[in-house]
């Protein structure tokens, strides 16, 4: 494999109190993942560290609690076809999409189709939230796994035979280092 290139970091730390939720929601959710946001009314603080390899993309990303809402308007500004993997590495998520409610802690994998509209709910549980992110090009997801097709969002059963696999791949290419 080649190695990962066009790694940014962003982060809230170096903006103003004041403007730090603006900043993650104009430079980092709108214009890099793609999605609207919405914070609850305390201090907020994220940071996130991306990259990419041609249409696979990596973030590791820790932050206070907010919302995300990913639109039909989103998904229309979109040039990409995907699916998002999620690793719960601190605090909790409830994600919404179509009919299906699912909710993940520490160590669990969520895979959700990047074509259709969510609603994600990011909960820091008193301490900031981490999650490993990737995106990847609905072709290679489902050349692996087509029965995702069927289902818009799935959450991996925390004792299935790759699960650990899949979560030590995932730390691994969302790395900082």
């Amino acid at each position: 494999m080649t190695p990962l290139i066009g790694t940014t970091t962003w982060s809230t730390d170096s903006v103003d109190e004041r403007e730090r939720f603006s900043f993650w929601r104009e430079v980092v959710c709108r214009n890099v993942f793609n999605v609207s946001v919405q914070a609850p009314p305390k201090r907020f603080s994220a940071s996130i560290t991306a990259r990419s390899q041609g249409a696979f993309r990596f973030a590791l990303c820790e932050s206070t609690s907010y919302d995300i809402d990913r639109t039909q308007k989103d998904i229309s500004r979109e040039s990409t076809d995907h699916y998002l993997m999620w690793l719960q590495l601190r605090g909790h998520t409830q994600l919404t999409q179509a009919d299906d409610l699912i909710e993940f802690g520490r160590n669990d994998i969520v895979i959700a189709d990047g074509r259709r509209p969510y609603h994600a709910t990011l909960f820091n549980d008193g301490q900031c939230r981490r999650q490993a992110i990737a995106v990847l090009p609905r072709s290679f997801i489902e050349a692996r796994a087509p029965w995702l097709r069927r289902r818009p969002v799935f959450k991996l059963a925390s004792d299935s035979m790759y699960v650990d696999l899949t979560r030590r791949h995932l730390l691994q290419l969302t790395a900082d280092d």
